[in-house]
């Protein structure tokens, strides 16, 4: 029904805007971010796919902006809704599998889940690429190092496992 997708699309861009534009209100962020996670549940028809990927998009952008506040702005709060915002990157990730097939989105999942675990990029803006074997680990807090594992081990126990070990014909 193309009322419901408009519907949907408007409170995805009112959600985002709250996300961007409130974003030192812990209150506002915590309700966008809980909105968004009950959209997330919600499946239309494959129109809406580019509407998902613009929450997800939205949601790790929100989580990587939030990660480079300066020091002195690293309060419990900012944690909170970074933790939030991983929880509803999970919702959408695990509610709408075909966000993994598009590069893009698969990629800025996975570079928010490195930035929560590690505190740092493997591909730098210029190009460099750091080896893990190179790279410190300083993740911004404990809480947002452990939400992200989980993220990890979330996508690797869902998706991880093709082909399985009898081969995929048995998948």
């Amino acid at each position: 029904d193309i009322s419901l997708s408009l519907l949907f699309q408007q409170v995805i861009v009112s959600a985002n805007i709250a996300l961007t534009s409130w974003s030192s209100n812990n209150t506002v962020t915590l309700a966008a971010l809980e909105l968004l996670s009950g959209l997330a549940t919600l499946h239309f028809d494959s129109q809406s796919h580019v509407d998902c990927r613009d929450a997800v998009q939205w949601v790790c952008d929100f989580i990587e902006t939030q990660a480079h506040q300066k020091p002195h702005l690293q309060t419990k709060n900012l944690h909170t809704s970074i933790v939030a915002a991983f929880r509803t990157l999970l919702i959408w990730i695990m509610e709408h599998t075909h966000l993994l097939a598009h590069e893009n989105c698969l990629s800025s999942i996975l570079r928010v889940i490195e930035f929560g675990i590690t505190g740092s990029f493997s591909k730098l803006e210029d190009g460099k690429v750091v080896y893990k074997e190179d790279k410190e680990s300083h993740p911004i807090s404990g809480r947002v190092k452990d939400i992200a594992e989980f993220t990890l081990y979330c996508l690797m126990e869902r998706f991880g496992s093709f082909p399985s070990a009898c081969g995929a014909a048995t998948t």
